[in-house]
Protein backbone atom coordinates (compact mmCIF):
# COMPACT_ATOMS: atom_id res chain seq x y z
CA UNK A 1 0.00 0.00 0.00
CA UNK A 2 1.66 3.42 -1.06
CA UNK A 3 1.99 5.55 1.88
CA UNK A 4 0.20 9.33 1.59
CA UNK A 5 1.53 12.93 3.02
CA UNK A 6 -0.79 15.37 2.62
CA UNK A 7 0.06 18.93 4.30
CA UNK A 8 -1.37 21.98 4.56
CA UNK A 9 -0.63 24.01 2.11
CA UNK A 10 0.01 27.83 4.12
CA UNK A 11 1.91 29.06 6.62
CA UNK A 12 1.43 30.74 10.04
CA UNK A 13 1.96 32.51 12.67
CA UNK A 14 1.32 33.44 16.12
CA UNK A 15 0.54 37.15 16.73
CA UNK A 16 3.30 38.23 19.09
CA UNK A 17 5.50 35.69 18.37
CA UNK A 18 8.79 34.77 15.59
CA UNK A 19 8.47 31.12 15.07
CA UNK A 20 6.60 30.91 11.23
CA UNK A 21 4.89 27.45 11.03
CA UNK A 22 4.91 26.20 7.12
CA UNK A 23 3.27 23.45 5.50
CA UNK A 24 3.57 20.01 7.69
CA UNK A 25 5.22 21.96 10.65
CA UNK A 26 1.30 23.09 11.41
CA UNK A 27 0.19 20.00 11.91
CA UNK A 28 2.69 19.99 15.35
CA UNK A 29 1.04 23.57 16.29
CA UNK A 30 -0.04 23.47 19.91
CA UNK A 31 -2.43 26.32 19.61
CA UNK A 32 -3.99 27.57 15.77
CA UNK A 33 -6.42 30.19 17.64
CA UNK A 34 -4.79 33.65 17.36
CA UNK A 35 -2.51 32.84 14.20
CA UNK A 36 -2.45 34.45 11.19
CA UNK A 37 -2.35 32.39 8.44
CA UNK A 38 -1.13 33.21 4.80
CA UNK A 39 -2.67 31.07 1.43
CA UNK A 40 -0.58 31.08 -2.02
CA UNK A 41 -4.42 30.62 -3.61
CA UNK A 42 -7.40 32.61 -3.53
CA UNK A 43 -10.87 31.45 -4.71
CA UNK A 44 -8.82 28.81 -7.20
CA UNK A 45 -6.44 30.98 -8.28
CA UNK A 46 -2.45 30.98 -7.80
CA UNK A 47 -1.84 34.92 -6.16
CA UNK A 48 1.45 33.85 -4.86
CA UNK A 49 3.97 31.66 -6.34
CA UNK A 50 6.92 32.26 -4.13
CA UNK A 51 4.71 31.59 -0.58
CA UNK A 52 3.50 28.12 -3.09
CA UNK A 53 7.38 27.51 -3.94
CA UNK A 54 8.33 27.69 -0.12
CA UNK A 55 5.48 25.58 1.00
CA UNK A 56 6.21 22.74 -1.61
CA UNK A 57 9.88 22.96 -1.12
CA UNK A 58 9.36 22.12 2.83
CA UNK A 59 6.90 19.42 1.98
CA UNK A 60 9.65 17.77 -0.41
CA UNK A 61 12.34 18.24 2.60
CA UNK A 62 10.17 16.50 5.22
CA UNK A 63 9.24 13.73 2.93
CA UNK A 64 13.27 13.16 1.66
CA UNK A 65 14.19 13.29 5.55
CA UNK A 66 11.10 10.74 6.29
CA UNK A 67 12.24 8.49 3.68
CA UNK A 68 16.39 8.92 4.50
CA UNK A 69 14.45 8.14 8.35
CA UNK A 70 12.86 4.79 6.85
CA UNK A 71 15.73 4.16 5.71
CA UNK A 72 17.70 2.91 8.80
CA UNK A 73 19.08 6.65 8.61
CA UNK A 74 18.49 9.11 11.46
CA UNK A 75 16.01 12.03 10.32
CA UNK A 76 14.20 14.12 12.55
CA UNK A 77 12.46 17.37 12.15
CA UNK A 78 15.24 19.13 13.66
CA UNK A 79 18.55 17.58 11.80
CA UNK A 80 20.63 19.15 9.87
CA UNK A 81 20.14 16.23 7.44
CA UNK A 82 20.62 16.42 3.38
CA UNK A 83 18.60 14.04 2.21
CA UNK A 84 17.33 13.50 -1.77
CA UNK A 85 14.00 12.17 -3.40
CA UNK A 86 13.49 9.59 -5.66
CA UNK A 87 10.93 11.44 -7.73
CA UNK A 88 9.98 8.18 -9.65
CA UNK A 89 8.37 6.25 -6.26
CA UNK A 90 5.83 9.51 -5.66
CA UNK A 91 3.09 10.92 -7.58
CA UNK A 92 2.02 14.52 -7.04
CA UNK A 93 -1.82 15.52 -7.89
CA UNK A 94 -1.98 19.50 -8.73
CA UNK A 95 -5.32 21.07 -9.94
CA UNK A 96 -6.09 23.99 -11.75
CA UNK A 97 -9.75 25.99 -12.01
CA UNK A 98 -10.81 24.87 -15.92
CA UNK A 99 -10.67 28.45 -17.42
CA UNK A 100 -7.78 29.23 -15.67
CA UNK A 101 -5.45 32.25 -16.92
CA UNK A 102 -2.34 31.62 -19.07
CA UNK A 103 -0.41 34.00 -16.89
CA UNK A 104 -1.27 32.14 -13.66
CA UNK A 105 -1.21 28.88 -15.38
CA UNK A 106 2.64 30.07 -15.54
CA UNK A 107 2.87 30.27 -12.61
CA UNK A 108 1.62 27.09 -11.45
CA UNK A 109 4.18 25.38 -14.13
CA UNK A 110 7.10 27.66 -12.74
CA UNK A 111 6.12 26.15 -8.77
CA UNK A 112 5.88 22.75 -10.24
CA UNK A 113 9.45 22.86 -11.66
CA UNK A 114 11.03 23.47 -8.53
CA UNK A 115 13.33 21.00 -9.12
CA UNK A 116 13.92 19.12 -5.52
Amino acid sequence: AARVSVFPNCTAKAKGERQLYVGDALLQARELGGMVIRRPHDRGFMINADLERDIWQKGFNSLAAAAAGGAGGSASAGSKIKASLECKHYSLLLTEPLFNFDSVRALAEEVRDIGV
